[in-house]
């Protein structure tokens, strides 16, 4: 899941920044619709990541994602039991 989501982010970075490269170039170049361009990257530059926040929301809420919280919660509140003691060493005498 976390190569997923790293996936995901490196291709909405990629989009993101296409988006900012074709608006700069197309207002270096005095294109007709340099206006139109800047809008859209300002909207996408809002919209995309806040969908990305709401669809991974959903999917923890209600995909995979909570039963795997469900257990990471039941793992930390368990005690940790992995100290090894030994029962059957001799105690140390004192005099």
């Amino acid at each position: 899941m976390d190569k997923l989501k790293r996936i995901f982010a490196l291709l909405l970075v990629l989009l993101l920044l296409g988006l900012y490269g074709m608006t700069l170039f197309f207002a270096i170049t005095d294109h007709t619709e340099t206006l139109q361009y800047l809008k859209v990257s300002i909207t996408a530059t809002i919209i995309v990541p806040a969908l990305m926040w709401a669809y991974s929301f959903i999917y923890r809420t209600f995909g995979k994602g909570k039963k795997q919280d469900e257990e990471t919660v039941a793992d930390s509140t368990e005690p940790d039991n992995t100290k090894e003691t030994n029962d059957n060493a001799p105690e140390a005498e004192t005099k």
